[in-house]
């Protein structure tokens, strides 16, 4: 459940919308689901940003945003590990935050760089950033070979924990929850 990786944030489900939840840091509130039930509810939340805001947008300028993207969770051997596949965890386990267009754009734009990426922990060899069902399974049989440990995986974890929390500087409630689900991932390696 979602609401596992927000320990330390104040949050409540909302009224007559199982599975939507709003998130409180300071000043800040966001809409928060799993990806499947996104569609259930952007309408609702577009309604009411634009009743509260005196807004007149439409769904399109709006995007649900992963708070832990799927490209970086590709790296570690989630089924060699036993803990799942790679798209239940990006449908069902990964955080979503309804965001605008524009900053999904400009949040995103950091995370699709390979060299990005390398800034903070060690690629797979072979793979591409693009890829990520191939990294997964290169991830996978590393793991099963014995060329990728468990303290290999617990320094990828670590590696996208300080990635996240540099990207979300601006965002400290996804730099709580980015910490949390990549903790909780580091918990279950063991």
């Amino acid at each position: 459940m979602i609401t596992n990786y927000f320990q330390s944030l104040n949050y409540a489900a909302t009224e007559g919308n199982s599975g939507l939840y709003v998130v409180y840091y300071g000043t800040e509130e966001w809409y928060c689901c799993a990806y499947k039930d996104r569609n259930n509810f952007k309408s609702d939340i577009v309604d009411s940003v634009n009743r509260l805001m005196g807004l007149s947008t439409s769904k399109k300028d709006w995007e649900f945003h992963h708070i832990v993207e799927k490209q970086h969770i590709a790296d570690l051997p989630l089924t060699g590990l036993g803990l799942g596949t790679l798209n239940d965890y990006y449908i069902n386990h990964i955080p979503t935050v309804l965001i605008s267009k524009s900053e999904h754009s400009m949040i995103s734009s950091f995370f699709h760089f390979k060299e990005f990426r390398q800034l903070y922990y060690v690629d797979q060899l072979g793979t591409s950033a693009k890829n990520v069902n191939v990294r997964q399974s290169t991830a996978s049989s590393n793991y099963s070979a014995g060329s990728l440990n468990k303290a290999d995986v617990v320094k990828i974890i670590n590696g996208l924990i300080e990635m996240y929390a540099n990207v979300y500087i601006l965002h400290p409630a996804f730099q709580i929850i980015s910490r949390n689900f990549l903790n909780d991932l580091k918990y279950k390696v063991g």
